[in-house]
């Protein structure tokens, strides 16, 4: 019930100064609609493009587009654009300024935004006061965050490289020890196969012959010995062809030049400023006077009374 008549007393109020608040509201209408014109207010243009992320590496639990929002938010990316585009210059910061960077980073923040879609995409928006730099920004936040991404790729498949080489070449030396060993053994106590040899020498158990009693005596000394080794020799040349694969993989992965960024929609100049939005703009400020007016006129209404 209070707050009706507290309603009833406003809208009296407004009843009784009603050719006042029509005045004022037309006042408010074209003063705002004024001051929101490009004299005092640069509009300016947008340019976004819809990206997906393709060929990532994962690096966490992260999703591909949570990993392309991070890298595209990535000091090297802007430090690119700030350089080939002249960003300082084309923004008019001052760069003998002892804090012009933080200046330039709260420019480029407020005027470039990354935002993830519901379709797990990602949208990125330019705003300019040149609808051509607007479209040529976001094309070389693409065309960075693709060598950021190519970058990111290369170091990681430099690294297993060098791992593998490293390793591959310690292989090698280890089958040259066993191969020499193996040598050996055929050579000098002319074991050549320990399974087909002790076949062929059972069948010949009892006999005078001094060859055949020689191998059984090698065979029992360095049967065990041999095979050990020959295991060993098989096992290191399968690990020896594992890290060539994966050191071919890597020289691949390290050389190749592939795309890192699906474009759903291309930038392109737009026709139409985005900002100010000048509707909004004369809207607020007639809201905006119309509640001071309110409270004005109830200030003075109250003052009467108590008079």
């Amino acid at each position: 019930m209070e707050g009706y008549f507290k309603n009833k007393s406003i809208f009296h109020l407004i009843i009784k100064w009603k050719y006042h608040l029509v005045i004022i509201i037309f006042i408010s209408l074209l003063l705002s609609y004024f001051f929101s014109s490009s004299l005092f207010i640069t509009p300016k243009y947008k340019s976004f493009a819809v990206v997906y992320p393709v060929n990532m590496i994962n690096y966490s639990s992260e999703s591909t587009t949570e990993q392309m929002l991070q890298i595209l938010k990535s000091y090297d990316i802007r430090t690119n654009i700030y350089k080939n585009l002249e960003l300082a210059k084309h923004y008019k910061i001052d760069t003998t300024k002892k804090h012009y960077l933080s200046e330039l980073n709260s420019k480029f923040e407020s005027n470039v935004t990354f935002n993830k879609t519901e379709f797990e995409s990602v949208e990125i928006n330019v705003l300019d006061k040149d609808p051509v730099f607007a479209c040529k920004l976001v094309d070389s936040i693409i065309s960075y965050y693709s060598q950021k991404v190519a970058s990111l790729h290369k170091s990681k498949f430099s690294e297993v490289l060098i791992i593998n080489n490293y390793e591959i070449k310690k292989k090698k030396n280890e089958i040259d020890s066993l191969e020499k060993l193996v040598y050996e053994y055929r050579t000098k106590y002319g074991i050549l196969d320990y399974r087909i040899q002790t076949i062929e020498v059972s069948k010949q158990i009892g006999s005078n012959n001094k060859e055949v009693k020689n191998i059984v005596a090698n065979l029992q000394e360095k049967g065990g010995d041999y095979l050990a080794t020959d295991s060993l020799l098989w096992k290191a040349w399968r690990d020896y062809w594992w890290l060539k694969n994966g050191i071919e993989s890597a020289q691949r992965e390290v050389h190749k030049k592939i795309s890192y960024v699906q474009e759903v929609t291309k930038p392109f100049p737009a026709d139409k400023k985005s900002y100010p939005v000048r509707w909004l703009i004369v809207l607020l400020s007639i809201i905006g006077t119309l509640f001071a007016s309110l409270i004005t006129i109830s200030v003075i209404e109250s003052k009467k009374n108590i008079s």
